[in-house]
């Protein structure tokens, strides 16, 4: 597995943040998407061995997409230059918990345990609901 031709892709992108020069380097991304593809999978099956209720998915089933929806952002870069996954008992949804990976070059890697709930205030309370209705069950 070649993680440096990734790291140089994501880099480039990050440097050429535009439709025209991501379409014509359509290789070199399908190179890259496939390496963070094999590491998604091989993190989901240790993850899945530590955590039970990790079950085993295909990487697609787990990996966001670079395309930004920029309609309401001020950044109109139209890629993330990262790779992303959510591993989670269902896949990319936000509940219950689960890991997320984020590869990005310059040292900006991050694996993280929980959930994302910057500005969604329904999926903190859905959060919060979860956690409360478990401190109930174990106390039963």
């Amino acid at each position: 597995m070649d993680s440096i031709k990734m790291m140089e892709y994501l880099k480039d992108l990050g440097q050429n943040n535009n439709r025209e020069w991501h379409h014509s380097h359509k290789g070199e991304y399908q190179e890259a998407k496939e390496i963070f593809e094999q590491i998604v999978s091989r993190l989901s099956y240790l993850l899945g061995e530590l955590d039970g209720i990790i079950i085993y998915q295909q990487p697609k089933e787990l990996i966001y997409r670079l395309r930004r929806d920029i309609r309401f952002s001020t950044d109109k870069t139209p890629y993330n230059p990262s790779f992303r996954a959510h591993i989670s008992p269902y896949g990319k949804s936000m509940l219950p918990l689960g890991y997320y990976v984020s590869i990005m070059p310059d040292n900006q890697t991050f694996l993280g345990v929980g959930t994302h709930t910057s500005g969604m205030k329904e999926i903190t309370s859905r959060v919060r609901d979860y956690m409360q209705s478990m401190e109930m069950n174990s106390n039963i």
